[in-house]
């Protein structure tokens, strides 16, 4: 029989936990920071920031997809900053739904309605303690989620415009009908007309039909409606579901929302 040993764990370079107890909401988090290989040797340069939800789950997915998409010159070199609950399992669906939903999913007593604290919490509590400790560049920063978080990014984008210039919202949960996080239909056209951002949706080919059918639904009433200064763009990845859309969604995403700020780069 094979006796065990000790081996190191495998952790990713560049990165660092930062434990944080948010005022905002009353919980506990972890905010995951990787930085590129250039950032130790280049002191005087900034990068711009990409944030995204749930980094318990994808924070090294979207990190690989980053130094991919760079290694190929389709993107600049950024920041990834993951929100994190800490660990990897599903025991996080409660305090998702709680922190990412604008409304309660399913009635008053159950979980969400914490959309308006955890922005904040985003906005007064993580981004200041980013833009204090790292080099960023505070001119571009993008926020990014799934599922949950993808109605998080939605909501994020239609009432406060400001605080971000481009999104990447992948299979946002229309489950219920009364779910959608943002504001009246006729205040919802007025707002396309005014944003000036990026969006990047998708949604997997195999996900529940009324993801599918709320993102298209989505996207089609934005794209109606919206100004020249509305980057938007939407897909839908064949063959992936829910969560297995993820790893490609992101991957296209980081280049609709980067590619634009890219300088020809020298190959590494």
């Amino acid at each position: 029989m094979v006796q065990p040993v000790d081996l190191p764990k495998y952790g990713i370079p560049n990165s660092e936990v930062r434990k944080l107890s948010s005022e905002s909401t009353g919980r506990d988090y972890e905010i995951l920071v990787w930085v590129p290989n250039s950032y130790t040797e280049e002191t005087n340069k900034t990068y711009p920031v990409i944030y995204i939800l749930d980094g318990q789950w994808d924070f090294s997915n979207v990190e690989a997809s980053i130094r991919n998409n760079f290694a190929d010159e389709a993107i600049p070199e950024v920041i990834l900053v993951g929100i994190s609950f800490g660990g990897d399992t599903f025991e996080h669906l409660e305090m998702r739904a709680h922190d990412f939903l604008p409304i309660p999913e399913k009635g008053p007593d159950s979980p969400g309605g914490g959309a308006p604290q955890f922005f904040q919490f985003i906005k007064k509590e993580i981004i200041p303690l980013i833009e204090s400790n790292y080099r960023v560049d505070d001119s571009y920063r993008v926020l990014g989620g799934s599922s949950y978080g993808g109605i998080f990014t939605l909501y994020t984008l239609m009432t406060a415009t400001d605080l971000f210039d481009a999104y990447i919202a992948l299979g946002p949960a229309f489950y219920w009908d009364d779910l959608i996080p943002l504001p009246a239909q006729t205040v919802r056209a007025e707002k396309f007309q005014s944003i000036k951002t990026r969006l990047w949706l998708a949604v997997g080919g195999e996900d529940d039909s009324r993801i599918v059918e709320g993102a298209k639904a989505f996207y089609e009433e934005a794209n109606l409606m919206k100004s020249d200064d509305f980057q938007l763009a939407f897909g839908i990845v064949k063959g992936e579901g829910h969560s297995g859309v993820k790893a490609e969604a992101y991957n296209r995403g980081l280049r609709f929302v980067f590619g634009h700020l890219n300088q020809t780069v020298e190959k590494r």
